[in-house]
């Protein structure tokens, strides 16, 4: 089995290493650093952290659905030049 991973400094601690070695039908590639076509998500994980998302603590799902909305949703359907409609 191959895992493709980003570089995450935990990715590549002492003990992640010793744990994919303990395992012989692990191979381990890692991304390059600075490859976002390789690794889309890490334009969003950029956008989550910008948005304070990345360590939210909601109190309610309600607070956390309303964070999400106006820090994710509202601003890709903007950037896109779209919007939600109720119908």
């Amino acid at each position: 089995m191959i895992l493709v991973w980003d570089n995450l400094a935990a990715h590549r601690s002492r003990w992640i290493r010793a744990a994919i070695q303990a395992r012989e039908w692990l191979e381990v590639e890692y991304l390059p650093a600075c490859a976002l076509e390789l690794n889309p998500v890490e334009q969003a994980w950029s956008h989550l952290k910008s948005t304070g998302l990345a360590n939210l603590a909601a109190l309610s799902f309600t607070e956390l659905s309303e964070a999400v909305r106006l820090g994710l949703v509202d601003g890709f359907l903007a950037h896109a030049g779209l919007q939600l409609g109720t119908e």
